[in-house]
């Protein structure tokens, strides 16, 4: 697979987990455990990613 390629497929998902998260607090609704964890996950690959 083309690394470019899986660094894209990241950043989209980062996106879509990211706005997952912003709508339940915005609707006051408790985000569960493992879109937090998965948030952490693609968070710290993403932030690596910005640091090389």
């Amino acid at each position: 697979m083309d690394p470019a390629l899986l660094v894209a497929a990241r950043a989209v998902l980062l996106d879509a987990l990211e706005s997952l998260a912003a709508e339940l607090v915005r609707r006051r609704l408790p985000t569960p455990p493992a879109l937090r964890d998965d948030l952490r996950l693609q968070r710290g690959i993403h932030g690596a990613r910005r640091l090389r």
